[in-house]
């Protein structure tokens, strides 16, 4: 197995910290999921060879998720939309009766798209 140089002399860029991040969040995540800890080590370093060879020198940003938790959201909040429960809507998830609104738009618009496709003529 070929060794990754995770950790470098003094640098600005924090990518070897953030690999051996990579390497022992994957590790311990599968040890917590039962996978034994001598292949856990093999895979979580499988995986950041290839994260290296896919994207190595690329500059990443790491969101915090939270675009994914408010889709999410915004699917259960359309999913719960019976046409004129806007403001019980607002109530229970603790937004403005507009964030419904505009929810609702959103993810029908998203819907229709989704199930009509894409019609180039």
């Amino acid at each position: 197995m070929r060794k990754l140089r995770l950790v470098s002399k003094p640098s600005k860029s924090l990518a070897p910290e953030y690999l051996a991040d990579l390497l022992d969040h994957s590790k311990n995540i599968m040890v917590k999921n039962g996978i034994d800890a001598e292949k856990s080590k093999k895979i979580a370093h499988d995986i950041c060879e290839q994260m290296c060879s896919e994207w190595g020198g690329q500059n990443i940003y790491f969101a915090y998720g939270l675009r994914m938790k408010l889709s999410e959201r915004d699917l259960k909040i359309y999913q719960e939309f019976k046409g004129d429960n806007h403001a019980e809507l607002a109530r229970k998830h603790k937004t403005t009766l507009q964030s419904i609104y505009r929810i609702i738009a959103t993810v029908r618009t998203e819907e229709i798209a989704r199930r009509q496709g894409s019609l180039d003529l």
